[in-house]
């Protein structure tokens, strides 16, 4: 299996996103915030993860689904590259951007857009990780992760696992063992899916006294 080497400057971001219209994203949070609420949360997120991935050192593509025409209007907003996501779930969806990334001969770095605390640095850090190991996790408090890059196309990684379970990374980690594969762990981040996580992201954004 071939491997592309983060030396040659092929590290790039893909971040997953979907297309903000009303009762297609943060489903969870329309409960505590309305319809209307989520989607406003959903767009603040979003604008805030551009503006900290625009301080990286990286290159960023957006890979987006839903509504083709939401989705192209805000990529021509931030001015990045378009790419739509595939079908099925979301290892399939990763698997698939991270293969593309590699028929180019790049990395992809893969992660979303309600991950508050994955900023510049945190991204810089990751690709620093690639140059002394094979995969490159970021792992979440929800027992997920929330980005993941690899110097090869590991399938296997995507498959049998619980997405959306509090074992998603213990099962990734256990696919990466059985394939012999060195695992950089980044420090433990967080993601934004309940309302007291949508009030942690409100303190983060509040300014320093």
């Amino acid at each position: 299996m071939t491997s592309v080497d983060p030396a040659d400057g092929g590290v790039f971001v893909c971040l997953m996103a979907r297309a903000p219209v009303t009762g297609e994203v943060k489903k969870r949070l329309v409960q505590d915030l309305g319809i209307a609420g989520a989607l406003d949360a959903y767009d603040q997120l979003l604008q805030h993860k551009l503006a900290l991935l625009a301080d990286s050192s990286v290159e960023v593509e957006l890979w987006m689904t839903g509504d083709a025409r939401r989705c192209r209007e805000v990529a021509r907003s931030c001015e990045l590259p378009l790419h739509f996501q595939g079908e099925g779930h979301l290892g399939q969806r990763m698997c698939e951007i991270v293969s593309h990334a590699h028929r180019r001969r790049r990395i992809a770095l893969v992660t979303g857009v309600d991950l508050p605390a994955i900023d510049a640095t945190y991204i810089d850090s990751a690709a620093a990780a690639l140059k002394t190991h094979d995969v490159v996790v970021a792992p979440t408090e929800d027992g997920g992760y929330g980005l993941i890059g690899m110097r090869s196309v590991h399938p296997k990684l995507f498959e049998d696992v619980r997405w959306g379970s509090e074992r998603v990374l213990e099962q990734t980690l256990s696919q990466a063992q059985r394939l012999g594969l060195s695992v950089a762990l980044l420090p433990l981040t967080w993601d934004v899916d309940t309302a007291a996580d949508w009030q942690r992201f409100m303190r983060l954004r509040e300014p320093s006294p």
